[in-house]
């Protein structure tokens, strides 16, 4: 079962943000494991609408002011991560240009002990060694469409004959493909959707089959085989990063190869064995509806919708993907991980506090979300919050799944708000109405903020779902 794809601005997200990247997506692995008992109840100031502060005077003196009441985890369903990752980069040297092959085995040598990679020791992973590049050449130079399939055939072959050096339980084959290689995936995905949301929001899986293709479909992946002399008795970690001539909106040259690499090898450390024993592989039950809206729910995924986390820190000449940390948000802080030292997070917060109760293959998940059914309207609390003084108030808007999906019309949920903009302390109202149901009787959004118009424009969103 593939793992994860990370699509490229392909979605009506990246359309409405200037997004790169358009999230990954999972053909719906099913949820083992625990992924309910991912979450401890965040430490919320003051009031129990699951924001708010002590005293409204003191609100604005606070930063945050306020901290969402209801946070997503990355849950752990069961499988191991990777104590001391090795990063076998695979090159093609026949087919690729000198320059951008050196400069890929020094990222590969480079990143694993970085402060930056230092942030997946939240989910246990430690440094990661860079093993020795492998350059193939002559007849195992791949043909110009190169199948998943025989991908994983490839690489079983390759260790099989030596070429590969033996593999164990920390091991990540990491290939990177040449240009003009277009990397092709077969893959089924519930009824309107996929992805880790598609289990949890009533998707069906299985009932709609695709042939994704690199640089259209998606940006990279990773996976696993499994290998062994008897057929099959050893899992293998793989990942593929695709040469692309630009990552979405954002990234282009070396850019749109490290920035997506990183993404990839953060997930494969964490979630070395999707298809056969996953580890942090998606959002936790309660939260489904996230990766529904993001397209994935991998510690990757959840923070790739936003440009800023795609960045490069001082001790890394490399773009890099920060990554989401379940600890951070609870405490009013930025979730993708490391964050910059001058990075000042701001974001609003929906204040729900309604039970919703969706029913799925016999699994019965619950929600915190805000009940309104369809042809009605109801209001909701929206608090503003910021780690430092802002530059000035933030725009508050919020969007449907058709809108994130690329309509020009909400399909689903009309959302206005009282007021166009606030900052830290400052609470707005927000007016839902329910157009029609969606799947499950339920309908997610999205509420963005936004400083800055242009280059200079720095975005923060938070999801919320409504039930019917």
């Amino acid at each position: 079962m593939r793992a994860i794809r990370l699509a490229l601005a392909l979605c009506g997200f990246a359309a409405w943000t200037s997004v790169a990247a358009c999230g990954s997506t999972s053909t719906g692995q099913a949820l083992t494991g625990s992924p309910d008992a991912a979450t401890d109840a965040p430490t919320v100031m003051g009031d129990d609408d699951g924001g708010g502060s002590t005293d409204a005077s003191d609100a604005a003196a606070m930063y945050p002011a306020f901290k969402p009441g209801d946070v997503p985890q990355v849950a752990n369903l069961g499988g191991p991560v990777m104590k001391s990752p090795k990063i076998v980069p695979i090159v093609f040297s026949d087919m690729d240009d000198a320059m951008t092959v050196a400069s890929l085995e020094d990222f590969v040598a480079k990143v694993g002990t970085t402060h930056y990679w230092g942030a997946l020791s939240e989910y246990g992973v430690g440094a990661a060694m860079g093993a020795t590049p492998v350059a193939l050449q002559g007849a195992n130079d791949p043909p110009a469409t190169w199948d998943d399939s025989d991908i994983q055939t490839f690489v079983a072959n390759k260790i099989a004959d030596g070429t590969l050096p033996a593999p164990d339980a920390n091991t990540i084959y990491t290939l990177f493909t040449p240009p003009g290689v277009t990397v092709t995936m077969t893959y089924s995905f519930g009824g309107g959707g996929g992805g880790d949301g598609g289990v949890a929001d009533g998707g069906d899986a299985g009932s709609n089959t695709v042939v994704a293709k690199s640089c259209v479909d998606f940006g990279g992946y990773h996976d696993n085989i499994d290998y062994g002399p008897d057929g099959g008795t050893q899992p293998v970690a793989y990942a593929v990063v695709p040469r692309c001539a630009n990552f979405g909106q954002l990234l282009t040259g070396l850019d749109a190869i490290t920035g997506p690499a990183s993404h990839e090898l953060a997930e494969a450390a964490t979630d070395p064995f999707p298809s056969t024993n996953p580890a942090f592989a998606t959002v936790d039950r309660p939260h489904a509806y996230w990766s529904r809206l993001l397209g994935g729910g991998e510690i990757g995924d959840m923070c790739a919708q936003n440009p800023q986390s795609f960045t490069k820190f001082t001790e890394l000449p490399y773009t890099v993907q920060r990554i989401w940390s379940n600890a951070a948000p609870k405490n009013g802080a930025d979730p993708c991980v490391p964050v910059p030292g001058s990075e000042v997070y701001f974001n609003s917060y929906p204040v729900v506090n309604d039970t919703i109760t969706l029913s799925f293959h016999g699994q019965t998940i619950m929600m915190k979300g805000v009940k309104i059914p369809v042809g009605s309207s109801k209001q909701v609390e929206v608090d503003l919050a910021s780690s430092g003084p802002t530059s000035g108030p933030w725009t508050v808007e919020a969007r449907d799944q058709s809108q994130l999906a690329g309509s020009t019309t909400p399909t689903y949920l009309d959302i206005a708000f009282d007021k166009p903009s606030g900052q830290n302390g400052d609470k707005l109202m927000m007016t839902i109405n329910v157009k029609a149901a969606g799947r499950g009787n339920i309908e997610p959004f999205l509420v963005i903020s936004k400083i800055g118009t242009g280059s200079t424009e720095q975005l923060n969103f938070w999801a919320g779902v409504v039930g019917n």
